[in-house]
């Protein structure tokens, strides 16, 4: 957690020197929002986060598609961040998804370059960036061959590669989907019923690539029921959630290392390990980092699984007399 009035200091590109950015409209920032976010490879990396103002953003992953913006000569004298600095920008300086948006539109949003990490077999982080608010609001930041594009996210989900307009054109290979059984099919003489519930879903994609995830996760949170309280959207979102977990093994080295859920409204961050299935809640307003950040080991078990044995309780069975 990073309290309001935090202070940061910018990253600048390696081919820019500090006398280049003198003058630069943005460099260092102070928070105008307290932050709470998951970080990354142990470092002070935002992965996934949220402000005191109910602004969220996400880092995902876009591999072998991302090309962040170039910052040298006379572009050292713009505006400027890191791609590993964007998120904590983001979430302590704007309080709602107009306001990026605004500044995406007005030129005062920053270049974002690329910045080398110093990891086994990776030395730069390929991402883009989801911004929803609590109005509901969404939009996907990307950076590839193609320049920085912006997307409104109108089904409200995002997984990786490839990018975002790919993902929305591949929906449409799904169309026959809907959350209503198949009615019988007749073949010659013989008539065959759907077998169990949810045959409308048959085709659903249950590979784990990213392309499939998405369909699977904007399907089940289109067709699921309406929420009505926070909890019952944070029980929903952990259920949607759980069909896109990767357990260890199945997809070479990836898993998932963790899941978030944030209630924006109510300002809390939800979240479990892969070795703890047990949900945990961080409730922004109780926090007091009184001027210093606040950190707390993720993967500290809390619960694992509870033995109820010794709830086990006789049961009287009721006997008829004949």
């Amino acid at each position: 957690v990073e309290p309001q009035g935090y202070f940061h200091e910018v990253d600048l590109s390696v081919n820019c020197t500090n006398t280049d950015h003198a003058g630069a409209p943005l460099q260092d920032w102070t928070n105008r929002y307290t932050v709470i976010y998951l970080n990354a490879f142990r470092q002070d990396i935002a992965s996934d986060g949220m402000n005191s103002e109910g602004l969220s953003v996400g880092a995902l992953y876009l591999p072998d598609f991302t090309t962040y913006q170039e910052v040298c000569g006379s572009l050292c004298n713009k505006s400027s961040i890191s791609n590993l600095q964007l998120p904590q920008l983001i979430l302590g300086n704007f309080a709602t998804v107009q306001e990026v948006q605004e500044a995406l539109d007005n030129g005062s949003f920053p270049l974002v370059f690329d910045q080398k990490v110093n990891l086994p077999g990776i030395d730069t982080l390929e991402m883009h960036y989801t911004i929803y608010d609590k109005t509901g609001a969404g939009i996907i930041i990307e950076f590839t061959n193609k320049g920085r594009t912006v997307y409104e996210n109108t089904v409200g989900v995002c997984t990786n590669s490839p990018p975002y307009d790919f993902h929305m054109i591949n929906l449409r290979n799904y169309v026959e989907l809907n959350n209503t059984a198949h009615g019988p099919l007749q073949l010659g003489g013989d008539v065959f019923q759907p077998i169990g519930q949810g045959s409308g879903l048959l085709g659903t994609p249950g590979d784990l690539t990213p392309p499939s995830r998405l369909v699977r996760a904007a399907t089940l949170t289109h067709f699921a029921d309406p929420v009505k309280t926070s909890d019952e959207a944070v029980n929903l979102a952990i259920h949607i959630l759980n069909t896109v977990d990767i357990p260890h093994g199945v997809a070479d080295k990836d898993y998932t290392n963790w899941i978030v859920a944030k209630d924006l409204t109510h300002k809390a961050l939800y979240y479990r390990t892969y070795n703890d299935l047990t949900v945990r809640v961080i409730y922004l307003d109780k926090v007091q980092p009184q001027g210093k950040m606040l950190k707390l080991p993720l993967s500290t078990p809390v619960g694992g699984f509870k033995d109820t044995t010794d709830e086990l309780e006789t049961v009287d069975v009721g006997h008829t007399e004949l």
